[in-house]
């Protein structure tokens, strides 16, 4: 009976497996890259969203949090040197 109340909406998988829904991403996978997936949704919650595909199982995808220093990489005290050293 609760599934009668979901919503759902297509949205296409971009070159780093993830898709824009509301406003936010969400990581689905790198085997989805270039597909189209159904997006099922609570529009009373929103915080996760279940993926279907053809020939696959549905999952729940989570939004993609994206920290302060995601991609960079940090050595202890490599900043706190003087030139030259």
């Amino acid at each position: 009976m609760a599934n009668a109340f979901l919503h759902c909406e297509s949205r296409k998988v971009d070159k780093t497996g993830c898709i824009s829904f509301d406003g936010k991403k969400y990581e689905v996978g790198l085997v989805f890259t270039g597909y189209r997936v159904d997006v099922i949704f609570d529009p009373a919650d929103k915080s996760f969203v279940t993926i279907e595909h053809d020939n696959h199982t549905s999952f729940t995808a989570k939004e993609l949090v994206i920290g302060e220093f995601t991609g960079k990489t940090q050595t202890p005290g490599l900043y706190n040197r003087s030139p030259g050293q």
